[in-house]
């Protein structure tokens, strides 16, 4: 038995509404991630100069994360064992990962099909772009229940 068409326009609705939003906070968070990460690197210039120590925020990332900023934060294109020895110097210690360098490789990989770096597998640029997820309604046949 399936639904009443009545019922089907309103949960498709209500998934319109739901992706339209999704597509407004992630353009508000590209907003504030571009406000976000140059305040983050005067903070840490001004704190060298006042001689202070202060969190460095890439600790409080995750390893994709933290890859995304290292790569963003590079005036030049980054080689992968840059980017791990940035990692090593500011994020974690060679124990906590057994394959740094193939986990650094990984992320910038799906980072690339993500459209937010350009990778040939030697060198990485930050695109400037952030994924986004696909927003629309697309039918599937049975929607996972037999008819």
């Amino acid at each position: 038995m399936g639904e009443a068409p009545t019922e089907i326009a309103r949960l498709r609705k209500l998934l319109a509404n739901y992706q339209e939003e999704l597509s407004r906070l992630l353009d508000e968070r590209k907003a504030l991630d571009n406000k976000i990460l140059p305040l983050q690197h005067r903070i840490r210039h001004l704190s060298r100069m006042c001689d202070l120590t202060v969190d460095d925020p890439i600790r409080q990332l995750g390893l994709t994360d933290a890859i995304r900023y290292i790569i963003r934060n590079q005036d030049e294109p980054i080689a992968p064992k840059e980017v791990r020895n940035e990692l090593l110097q500011r994020y974690c210690k060679p124990k906590d990962y057994r394959n740094l360098l193939g986990a650094v490789h990984i992320v910038m990989k799906r980072l690339a099909r993500a459209g937010e770096i350009t990778f040939d597998c030697t060198k990485a640029t930050w695109t400037g772009e952030q994924p986004q997820p696909i927003i629309g309604f697309s039918p599937t046949r049975h929607n996972g229940r037999k008819k």
